[in-house]
């Protein structure tokens, strides 16, 4: 009876090692292949992670890039507007048109990022006439008006 007994326990033990060693081997595979499957699953997540990024990035720039030329569009035909009231009208209105667009003239430059130089005296480009005409008439129109004004009483 000792001797059964020593061997069922002798193959229960080699039964328990096998199973601990199948165990072994199993997580070992496992381990292994799931190291090999997970790596190219976690480049191929950042790396959609980076692209999503990217096209995020895009939009915001875009659309800060749409916005810019939006004010920048505005902004000239305020300056385009002004130029026709400070040529057409006279006095404090001239004046304050004049200023108006000084300070139109100076955001458009902080919107184009670098600023404009003053036109030269032999310049030929169409926009610095059509500004130095603008700012002319402007000049001439108080001038012209001037001596039309009522007469003084000491007159």
């Amino acid at each position: 009876m000792d001797d059964e007994i020593r061997k069922h326990l002798r193959s229960i033990r080699i039964l328990v090692t096998l199973a601990l060693l199948a165990a072994f081997l199993s997580f070992a595979f496992t381990y292994l292949l799931f190291k090999e499957v997970s790596t190219p699953l976690e480049a191929i997540r950042s790396q959609q992670i980076a692209k999503v990024e990217s096209k995020i990035e895009a939009l915001i720039a875009s659309r800060a890039e749409s916005m810019k030329k939006r004010a920048m569009i505005e902004l000239e035909l305020a300056v385009h507007d002004l130029e026709q009231i400070a040529s057409q009208s006279t006095g404090e209105i001239a004046s304050r048109a004049a200023k108006a667009l000084e300070e139109i003239r100076s955001l458009l430059e902080l919107l184009k990022g670098q600023p404009e130089p003053p036109p030269a005296a032999g310049e030929t480009a169409p926009q610095a006439e059509q500004e130095s005409h603008g700012e002319k008439a402007s000049e001439e129109a108080p001038a012209a008006t001037q001596p039309e004004e009522a007469p003084t009483p000491a007159q």
